[in-house]
C-alpha cells in the first residue's frame, strides 16, 4: 500500500519534471551524497495513524443482508520528503519550484483524476498531498538522521492510505430484537 502510494508520485514528479527513470528514485536521503545518483530521490520521513478517523463501527451488512465484522480500516498519514541533487544549484531550485507547482495545481490523486500513463493504483482510494512545513531545528534533525548532508528539499504529508483486512468475519443474522427497560412494575 505505501510503496503504490509513493510509487505513484514517484511517477508524477518524474513525468511533471520530464525525468528519465533513472534521475528520480525511492530511497535513503544518505546516498544522494553519491555523485552517481543524481537528480531526485524520495524518501519515506515518518508513518502516524489518521487517529480522527479511527471511530468507525466494527460492523457492517453485507450484500445478502448479513452482518460482517471486521476491524475498522487504518488511515495513514506518510510524510514523504523530496530532496533534489542535480550537480547545480540553480537546477535543483528550478525542479524544486516545479514540483511545488505540480502539487499545487493538483491537490489530490484518485482513479478519476489519474492520468493514463500513469494509472492510480486500484488498492488506494485517494492520496491528499499538503506541504509540511517543518522549522530550522526540525529540518536539522531530519537531515542529521536521514542523510547528513543538507540538499533542497521538500516535505509533503499524504494524507489517507488506507489499510483494510480483507476477510470479514460473518456474524449471525438478526432475526428478533428484545428490549428490556429495567422498569419494574408492581
Amino acid at each position: 500500500m505505501i510503496s503504490a502510494a509513493l510509487d505513484f508520485i514517484r511517477s508524477e514528479i518524474r513525468d511533471h519534471l520530464s525525468l528519465a527513470d533513472s534521475e528520480i528514485s525511492l530511497g535513503h536521503l544518505h546516498s544522494l551524497n553519491d555523485s552517481s545518483n543524481a537528480g531526485v530521490r524520495l524518501a519515506l520521513v515518518n508513518v502516524t495513524e489518521e487517529s480522527t478517523l479511527r471511530n468507525t463501527p466494527h460492523s457492517q451488512r453485507g450484500p445478502s443482508g448479513q452482518v460482517e465484522y471486521r476491524e475498522p480500516p487504518l488511515y495513514l498519514n506518510v510524510f514523504l520528503a523530496v530532496a533534489f541533487d542535480f550537480g547545480n544549484y540553480q537546477t535543483d531550485l528550478i525542479r524544486l519550484s516545479e514540483t511545488l507547482e505540480l502539487f499545487q495545481a493538483t491537490r489530490f490523486f484518485d482513479q478519476h483524476s489519474a492520468r493514463a500513463a500513469n494509472p492510480f493504483p486500484s488498492t488506494l482510494q485517494r492520496l491528499i498531498l499538503d506541504l509540511y512545513s517543518a522549522d530550522l531545528e526540525q529540518l536539522n534533525q531530519l537531515w542529521g538522521i536521514m542523510g547528513g548532508s543538507y540538499f533542497p528539499s521538500l516535505i509533503y504529508q499524504l494524507r489517507l492510505l488506507r489499510i483494510q483486512g480483507k476477510d470479514p468475519i460473518a456474524g449471525p443474522r438478526v432475526t428478533s430484537l428484545q428490549v428490556h427497560t429495567g422498569v419494574k412494575t408492581s
